[in-house]
């Protein structure tokens, strides 16, 4: 799912940014260090009870840890270009705008 991918990455660069080791950030929410783990693995999959814990213990907003941010971890897809598709799509903008025959 990609929304366990999503959170695991937000959930361990909030940690990091924070300062907050594993060990630390499990102890504050009251969960165990290897569900924390299983959760930035994008393995876990957290009641919103947790998610709330965490995003709190971490000082940021549930919805935070759900929203995909682009970053170097997170590339953006690439999109392959078809050059006679766009050649072909030119054309016909051209011609219909009489620029062209």
């Amino acid at each position: 799912m990609p929304e366990l991918v999503t959170l695991s990455r937000n959930l361990r660069r909030a940690r990091e940014e924070s300062g907050l080791s594993q060990q630390a950030l499990a102890d504050k929410a009251g969960i165990h260090r290897s569900y924390l783990v299983s959760l930035e693995k994008g393995v876990g999959n957290p009641s919103l009870e947790k998610m709330v814990s965490l995003s709190t213990c971490l000082g940021i907003d549930v919805i935070d840890l759900l929203t995909p941010q682009l970053s170097i971890d997170m590339p953006v897809p690439e999109q392959k270009i078809n050059n006679d598709m766009v050649l072909r799509s030119v054309v016909e903008v051209l011609r219909k705008a009489g620029a062209i025959e």
